[in-house]
């Protein structure tokens, strides 16, 4: 719970930090709605939330690589926090295609997929688009995986193959807005 509450104190410090190195790095905040998406159409896991918040700030160092680390947070639907490596796979100047993880996720309530299994923290794989739009804002959609930690197969046995299933046929699909400073 500590190293939960530290990553949302250090979301929320970079979020109200403007760059002052803002030729060396630049910083994202993102703000979307979304909930869970199937790859089976018809197929809603029961005890799933319809809608997911999330919270999320990047830091990237556009001159020297195209890799970045994001931190997020999903306080309404799973709740939890999160960390994941990045790499803008496609750049241009108005959009840019993401390839997340793969991250860690600390789940502080049910987890986000396979809820069977009873778990801390979730590996996380995903991608992402963003068009930019006016004075540093952004259209975003964002896409993850939230799968079960890789010790529940050694603790849930044949059972884990199901739930990964699960957690495989969906994901979490969020539409929002960011701002870079």
């Amino acid at each position: 719970m500590k190293s939960a509450l530290f990553l949302v104190l250090t979301l929320g410090a970079l979020c109200l930090a403007p760059s002052a190195q803002a030729n060396v790095f630049e910083t994202q905040t993102i703000v979307s709605v979304g909930g869970p998406v199937s790859s089976d159409p018809g197929y809603q896991p029961p005890g799933y939330d319809l809608v997911t918040v999330r919270i999320a700030q990047q830091l990237r160092f556009p001159k020297f690589s195209s890799v970045g680390l994001e931190v997020s947070a999903i306080p309404l639907g799973g709740r939890g926090v999160g960390t994941s490596p990045f790499i803008a796979a496609i750049h241009t100047k108005n959009f840019r295609l993401r390839a997340y993880g793969p991250g860690i996720f600390w789940n502080i309530g049910t987890p986000l997929s396979a809820h069977e299994i009873k778990r801390a923290w979730d590996v996380t794989l995903g991608t992402g688009v963003e068009f930019k739009a006016i004075d540093g804002w952004s259209v975003t959609w964002d896409w993850r995986w939230f799968l079960p930690e890789p010790w529940s197969i050694l603790r849930y046995g044949d059972y884990s193959a199901p739930a990964y299933e699960d957690a495989l046929k969906g994901g979490q699909l969020w539409f929002g807005c960011a701002h870079t400073w």
